[in-house]
């Protein structure tokens, strides 16, 4: 391997094949170099007598892709297909799957195509399960691959919000927004901060890949996701949702509502969406939204109220009066720069005092425009 004479002290950097797919072979070279005073004794390279000195480096364990789909018939049960990027062993191997703390094991199939096994199993139950591939190869080099999904069972009549495994993604399910009951599956992938899919869009979530094998929606569904709070101090508008491909690209952007740690959009299709961040957005009012606004209504003992702010420095009052017309508190009085607002009004007064139930008002001035806007406390 060297061409010069080395001491113990040298070294040699060469890249090795840690997967085992490289033959390697060892030699040793002897002679007597200097000390060969006749320079009669040349070099001699041997491995012994009837010795084999190939060889194979294999520290990498198998990498395992993890993908489930609903059944198309029997949308109660999952199909697990487990690829692997080399052959294992398949008696060490094994499937974990985990649901409310209770685990339970499965041996892998016996393998008929290329490293793809198949285990059909039923949904444990409703809400998070955890899936993990303990995964060997031959020489004992081993590792875990886990992947965790939400199997959610959705009733037409009644409205339910669903989560995905990392509660990071909601969805609101009103009654009548599907056609007919039906379940629901929603997988996450790895985070991976910062991607860049073009020059001004960054990745910022993971990818939430929903699918239904019998699920109809009729009315637009909300879906949304938290902003990571690593990223409050950036601009909230200029988080979009996005629906996107199986291999990455982006389909729509599906935006409602950005405010600061959430931001909402609608879907009519099932699909995979994504958070991402857009350096060049300016800030707009999303259609069909109201400009002041209140949740809970009615409300006790608190509601939010929420406004936009259309130019760069506008004078904004928010004030809470009784059905007088007489001042109850003054919530904000300042100036703010264009963007989506919210004030959280406990029910007191300017003297901190709880406020009897009734009807009040939300007297909003903000810029150029005035509304007032109707709220109930409820006893």
């Amino acid at each position: 391997m060297f061409s010069k004479e080395l001491s113990l002290s040298d070294t040699s950097h060469q890249y090795l094949d840690l997967t085992g797919n490289t033959e390697y072979s060892w030699r040793i070279a002897a002679n007597n170099c200097w000390c060969d005073e006749l320079g009669s004794d040349p070099s001699y390279i041997t491995t012994g007598e009837n010795a084999k000195t190939d060889f194979y480096i294999d520290i990498i364990p198998p990498k395992g892709s993890i993908n489930i789909l609903q059944d198309e018939i029997s949308p109660e049960f999952m199909n697990i297909y487990i690829t692997f990027d080399e052959q294992i062993d398949e008696w060490k191997s094994e499937v974990f799957i985990t649901y409310d703390q209770e685990t339970t094991s499965h041996n892998l199939p016996q393998n008929t195509n290329e490293n793809i096994y198949g285990i059909t199993e039923l949904f444990p139950g409703i809400g998070v399960t955890t899936i993990d591939v303990e995964s060997w190869d031959g020489v004992g080099n081993g590792t875990i691959t886990t992947i965790s999904l939400t199997y959610e069972e959705v009733q037409s009549a009644v409205g339910k919000n669903i989560y995905s495994p990392s509660q990071t993604l909601m969805m609101s399910f009103d009654e009548g927004d599907i056609d007919y009951d039906a379940s629901i599956i929603i997988k996450e992938t790895d985070f991976i901060d910062n991607q860049i899919k073009d020059q001004d869009l960054h990745r910022v979530s993971q990818v939430y890949e929903v699918s239904s094998v019998n699920m109809d929606i009729i009315n637009p569904v909300d879906l949304a996701v938290e902003i990571p709070e690593h990223l409050y101090h950036l601009e909230y508008w200029k988080f979009k949702l996005f629906s996107i491909s199986e291999d990455g690209q982006l389909l729509e952007d599906i935006t409602s509502v950005s405010k600061k740690g959430l931001v909402v959009g609608q879907i009519n299709n099932l699909s995979s969406f994504a958070l991402y961040y857009d350096t060049d957005a300016d800030f707009e009012i999303p259609s069909g939204v109201d400009l002041v606004g209140s949740y809970p209504n009615p409300f006790n003992p608190s509601t939010n109220i929420f406004y936009y702010v259309e130019g760069d420095y506008d004078p904004v009052s928010i004030r809470v009066l009784d059905l007088l017309g007489r001042e109850v508190k003054i919530l904000y009085d300042d100036y703010n720069v264009a963007g989506y607002y919210e004030i959280r009004w406990d029910g007191t007064n300017m003297n901190g005092e709880q406020i009897g139930s009734g009807i009040y008002f939300i007297d909003a001035s903000v810029g150029s425009r005035h509304t007032y806007k109707k709220v109930m406390k409820l006893k």
